[in-house]
């Protein structure tokens, strides 16, 4: 594959440390094994935050996702399991970071796809929406305000909407994202 561009950032990564516990009994991957509860293969022994491979019961996945907003919601929820709360980790994970200047924000799964669209104007990108099967299951926002967030993290939530009738108006820079959600709830298109 070649791609062209001004700029690319790479993301190398990190390897979560479980070497400690080799005989304890407890499944791991590429993270330590955790149902939707938090709790590991062990009864009664949860994980969460980095180390924690979850299954995502908003996409339906099992994955890492390693930051900081992603541990403080898990462990809480981890830590309300511990007690005897039997609560499910449904959240629709994101992230920030800001390179150079600009905030970009990363919301849900967006390697887990097979294709993406991107919306932009003037050729400048604001928003790249991963799909697997058409439904949304990530991506990415340039400097979105808190609306967009939450528009984008519901629009991920949707697992009984094919977002491939809605190619248009995501990428539609004049299309806000909370009117699509809207939209979606009416089942009526943005554009008519």
């Amino acid at each position: 594959d070649s791609y062209e561009g001004d700029m690319f950032v790479l993301g190398i990564g990190i390897r979560a440390n479980t070497g400690f516990l080799e005989d304890d009994g407890i499944e791991k991957s590429r993270g330590i094994l955790v149902n939707q509860y938090l709790e590991t293969s062990v009864e009664g022994v949860f994980a969460a935050g980095d180390v924690a491979e979850f299954q995502d019961t908003v996409l339906g996945i099992r994955h890492i996702s390693g930051h900081i907003e992603n541990a403080q919601q898990q462990g809480k929820t981890a830590g309300a399991n511990m007690t005897g709360a039997r609560e499910k980790y449904e959240r629709v994970t994101g992230y920030d970071t800001e390179i150079f200047g600009d905030m970009l924000m990363f919301v849900g799964a967006p390697e887990n796809a097979d294709s993406r669209l991107v919306r932009e104007a003037d050729g400048t990108p604001s928003a790249s929406f991963s799909l697997k099967d058409g439904r949304i299951t990530g991506g990415l926002l340039v400097k979105p305000g808190g609306k967009d967030i939450r528009a984008f993290k519901d629009l991920v939530s949707r697992k009984d909407v094919d977002f491939g009738s809605h190619e248009k108006e995501l990428c539609d820079p004049d299309v806000p994202l909370s009117e699509i959600v809207k939209k979606i709830d009416n089942n009526e298109s943005p554009y008519g």
